[in-house]
């Protein structure tokens, strides 16, 4: 099959009507299934005190089959072809690879011949696994329960237990078996980006986005030690059970768990899943008493439950000198070009006295990803191909829209403001893959020679200190 999507190949697909009635679940289940055959074969496979290379074998083994599981299940229910399948089993398998191939280049090239390796950089990249190493041991000498009593920040503590099993199940602390774990869950988010992509537009969007999500740059250094793409998995899935849930108390469960799956990720993320419900709320012509009365109840239980889960909203020092917001116009501006931006001027990366410059070109890429969906979207508003009033569209806008406008005003960081482009990838008019990665190569020459001139005429002092 010729990856790259011909009109006549989207004619003959086009046929094939999409299914407005799978729901959030029908979406999810097929990932949630290759999660837990990882879990399950993970558990069966790995060899406690074994080798680096031999845990990293096990591990890669049952992320291997959990991601053919998921993908096993939409070939048969022709949401992607065979040969699409395939291909994401090559690049699951390059994912795993550039990470690997990054650490022992960059970092140690004798991590396989160590019996216990150690990581050493900066605390940003060393937090994970100290965190799961913590964890694991945890349950390993008083059994596997809860969490230690000094462990818990409401901010960011709820995906390092999960980190924690990698550990804990394998018997090991072998850091770079987050690599496949990463791109197990970087290739789920594909798989789910094309589910809802099917429901809304049927199986030729389905296997576009499949492909260029498949693709996307977020988290390509699968061995950085971050929480963000298997977060990313986290709060796609979430959103989508919001965005699919009926706004009337049948929908509590999808709201309550999806806002619970997007928290896990970054605490304040309940505040993105009211705006999502709220926009799917206001998108319908009319909004009778007892809609209004049961989306409150489910409001109010969501807050509740949130709450309890999670001790408090904003556990955020809001007044921090951290945020962008509280650092000065100059400052502010300056962050929100480099959120959408990436790294600018890109030229850092060839500094060698910039801290983590090693992981700097994938957010160049990755913000690239971004402005190229958010362009193309942008073009299809122009057209007057996006139909607001409709729930479903006006909610993922609203979803997408809150997070990315969160993350501009507050640290610059590229995931933060990125972490839920994948889901507007449906809505974009007149979709090829051909057509996205053109627009995809104009932006990024375009950062590259705005990085190359803003460095030549040594603009980033004089805006730093303004």
């Amino acid at each position: 099959m010729n990856l790259v999507a011909q009109p006549a190949l989207e004619r003959s697909l086009s046929a094939e009507h999409p299914n407005g009635q799978m729901g959030a679940w029908q979406i999810l289940w097929p990932a949630l299934l290759g999660l837990l055959s990882f879990w399950v074969l993970l558990a069966a496979i790995a060899q406690p005190g074994s080798m680096p290379g031999v845990s990293m074998g096990a591990t890669v083994l049952a992320a291997s089959m959990g991601w053919i599981v998921s993908l096993w299940v939409s070939v048969q229910q022709r949401i992607i072809s065979s040969q699409l399948a395939i291909l994401g089993l090559f690049i699951f398998l390059l994912r795993v690879a550039i990470g690997l191939a990054h650490y022992l280049l960059w970092f140690d090239s004798s991590y396989f011949d160590t019996f216990n390796p150690t990581f050493q950089f900066i605390l940003d990249y060393e937090a994970l696994s100290y965190a799961a190493g913590k964890v694991s041991d945890f349950w390993n000498t008083y059994g596997f329960s809860w969490l230690p009593q000094d462990f818990l920040d409401p901010k960011n503590s709820l995906l390092y237990p999960y980190f924690a099993f990698l550990f804990f199940i394998g018997g090991n602390e072998h850091f770079l078996n987050f690599g496949p774990f990463n791109a197990l869950h970087n290739c789920l988010v594909a798989l789910i980006a094309s589910r809802f992509a099917f429901r809304l537009k049927g199986r030729a969007i389905a296997q576009i986005v499949f492909v260029i999500t498949l693709m996307q740059p977020f988290g390509i250094i699968t061995t950085v030690q971050w929480r963000d793409s298997v977060g990313q998995f986290f709060l796609v899935a979430g959103g989508i059970l919001c965005i699919l849930a009926p706004t009337n108390l049948r929908g509590g469960p999808s709201l309550l768990l999806g806002a619970f799956s997007m928290m896990t990720l970054r605490n304040v993320y309940f505040v993105n899943a009211i705006i999502t419900f709220g926009a799917k709320l206001i998108s319908g012509r009319k909004v009778n008493v007892v809609a209004l009365a049961s989306s409150l109840a489910v409001g109010g239980a969501l807050l509740l439950a949130t709450m309890y889960f999670a001790r408090s909203i904003l556990v955020y020092d809001l007044d921090s000198g951290n945020f962008s917001f509280n650092r000065g116009p100059f400052r502010l501006l300056y962050d929100m070009v480099r959120s959408l931006s990436g790294p600018f001027p890109w030229t850092q990366m060839l500094d060698p006295s910039i801290v983590g410059r090693e992981y700097l070109p994938q957010e160049l890429l990755q913000a690239t990803f971004h402005l190229a969906a958010t362009y193309l979207l942008w073009k299809s508003w122009r057209a007057g191909s996006l139909d607001l009033s409709d729930s479903t569209t006006l909610s993922t806008l609203a979803f997408f829209g809150s997070i990315m406008g969160a993350g501009l005003i507050s640290y610059g960081h590229v995931t933060y403001v990125t972490v839920s482009t994948v889901l507007i990838l449906p809505f974009i008019a007149d979709m090829s893959i051909q057509r996205f990665y053109r627009v995809y190569a104009t932006i990024l020459l375009g950062l590259i020679a705005a990085g190359a001139t803003w460095s030549a005429l040594g603009l980033s002092s004089a805006v730093l200190a303004g």
